[in-house]
């Protein structure tokens, strides 16, 4: 083997070094701004996971105060109903404890 093809060689592999030594440094660089991107991409799902539950829970407690406002309103019309029918049958229930008493004491 000549001194010129050995030179070669040695160069050739020094080039070859040079390309895998380049080659690792970008394959490092991918895998940071990789990891980089990742954990941007995270932090930007978390947040919007974030504002479409809180979205999700203000919508649910509008709802929610609304069937209760519903039910509060039906809770008092069935309360005065029930005290517009006692009162009604107030009198009826004097007249009839009255009447009760009256014939207790042998008075009728």
């Amino acid at each position: 083997m000549s001194l010129d093809s050995i030179k070669a060689i040695r160069e050739a592999e020094e080039q070859a070094e040079g390309i895998l030594k380049d080659a690792r440094r970008k394959a490092g660089e991918i895998i940071r701004q990789a990891e980089a991107d990742g954990i941007t991409f995270l932090e930007l799902t978390m947040s919007k996971t974030r504002e479409v539950g809180e979205s999700r829970m203000e919508q649910a407690r509008k709802e929610t105060l609304l069937e209760v406002g519903v039910l509060e309103s039906e809770n008092e019309r069935i309360c005065r109903e029930i005290k517009s029918n006692a009162e009604a049958r107030l009198q009826e229930a004097a007249v009839f404890i009255m009447g009760r008493i009256v014939n207790l004491n042998g008075h009728s």
